[in-house]
Parts: C-alpha cells; sequence; structure tokens
C-alpha cells in the first residue's frame, strides 16, 4: 500500500502544468519522476511474477534503457554527450528507485533490516 501512495505521489509531481495525474505519456514517462515510478513499477511486479529475477540488475538495465529510448523519442541526436547524458540520468534515475525501494520496505520504526532466512520471500531490491 505504501509503495502505490508513493508511486501516485510521484506520478502527480510529473505532471506537466499540474495537471490531474493521469497514465503515462511521452511527457510524463520521460521525466525524472515518471521514469523512476515506471522502473519502481516495472521492477516490482516482474519480481512478483518471476522471483528469480534478479530485481537489481533489471531495474538498472530497465533505467538506462528508458534513458536511452528518451533519445529518440524526443528527437535528440545521437550524439556523444547525449548518449553520456542519457546514461548519467538512467543511473540517477536507478539510485532514485533503489533509495525508494529500500524506504518502502524498510521495517517500521527504522529497525535494521532483518538477515535473509531461508523460505523466507524479501521485496528488497538491494541487500
Amino acid at each position: 500500500m505504501k509503495m502505490l501512495l508513493l508511486l501516485g505521489s510521484l506520478l502527480a509531481q510529473a505532471q506537466p502544468g499540474g495537471a490531474a495525474p493521469q497514465w503515462f505519456d511521452k511527457d510524463t514517462l520521460f521525466t525524472a519522476a515518471g521514469a523512476t515510478a515506471a522502473v519502481i513499477a516495472v521492477t516490482s511486479v516482474l519480481q512478483r511474477l518471476w522471483a528469480k529475477l534478479p530485481a537489481r540488475w533489471f531495474a538498472l538495465v530497465f533505467s538506462l534503457a528508458l534513458t536511452l529510448l528518451a533519445i529518440s523519442v524526443r528527437q535528440q541526436g545521437w550524439t556523444g554527450i547525449n548518449i553520456f547524458l542519457a546514461l548519467v540520468n538512467g543511473l540517477m534515475t536507478y539510485a532514485a528507485a533503489v533509495g525508494v525501494n529500500t524506504v518502502v520496505t524498510a521495517p517500521p520504526g527504522g529497525a535494521a533490516p532483518p538477515t535473509a532466512q531461508a523460505g523466507v520471500r524479501s521485496y528488497r531490491w538491494w541487500h
């Protein structure tokens, strides 16, 4: 539930002109908040569906793919600086998504995260 509320607030911030939240479009997906929300949502759903998915690596690749895709969608040239900036933005998107995932999956009260136990599933990406 906390994850849904957080994703909703990220999407609300990503709306141009303060418009009411709506589904992603090319303007909201390629913002910092929109890309972060997409990485969180897609990685969380796929991790839930496929338990053996290496979520941290998938989130990293998906973050980089989104920012590289933005070059084409925004019709920017495939110059060295645009590719470099897309990679930097991808790493920043990944860092934001990992941070949100860490905060959302943290135990209440700020206690240290429990150690991994056999048979107990964790939804944290970064251990």
